[in-house]
């Protein structure tokens, strides 16, 4: 019925459950059919006892949220989509607006989707608008540099933008190095450098 891995869980779950006499409720878990789909079920689980509180056996019933667990899973890919949007804004240039509180698995997303949209389009100069990121710490600098230089990597340009005075002195008091990064006040102040400098290697040819 189940597969050997899930089967041993259970068994260890169900001894322990004996041995503590504390049910579990709602617990996921995590199955495959012999055809090789994947199954997400819910279990819930507790001690069976006779009349002098001895346990002597499991009741349970486990049931099948797959239907609803995909579309949990597909709910959260579509909020991350549009949590870390990259706009294709004119031919050598694409956009990525970074707004709210940016956590290591966002972090890592947007890079690698700023580097699809670059390979995608071909983009010379990709932008990275940080104007609604409401906290800056460590961790978020150092994602923001380690995207620079990836996106560099692939001979285009990264430019920061939306680098208040705050958040500037934040960067500085964090010791966070951002000397060799192109950064700008304001999108729009980082879309005029990137159109003005596609024009002159435009002219140049």
């Amino acid at each position: 019925m189940f597969g050997k891995e899930l089967a041993k869980a259970a068994r260890e779950n169900e001894m322990r459950i004996m041995e503590t006499k504390e049910p579990v409720i709602n617990r996921p878990e995590e199955s495959s059919t012999p055809d090789g789909e994947t199954v997400y079920l819910s279990t819930t689980k507790a001690p069976m006892m006779d009349e002098e509180g001895n346990v002597i056996g499991i009741v349970g019933l486990t049931r099948d949220v797959t239907r609803q667990r995909v579309a949990e899973i597909q709910l959260k890919n579509l909020l991350e989509e549009l949590s870390t949007p990259v706009l294709h804004a004119l031919d050598g240039i694409v956009i990525m607006p970074l707004v709210g509180t940016v956590s290591s698995d966002r972090a890592q997303s947007a890079t690698q989707k700023i580097l699809e949209s670059i390979d995608r389009y071909k983009a010379k100069y990709a932008i990275i608008d940080i104007t609604g990121v409401s906290v800056i710490d460590s961790m978020v600098a150092g994602q923001l540099i380690k995207t620079a230089k990836a996106v560099e990597s692939l001979g285009s340009k990264a430019i920061i933008t939306g680098v208040s005075s705050y958040i500037a002195t934040t960067i500085v008091d964090l010791g966070i190095d951002m000397k060799n990064i192109m950064t700008r006040n304001s999108l729009i102040e980082g879309l005029r450098y990137a159109i003005k400098a596609l024009k002159n290697e435009e002219f140049l040819k």
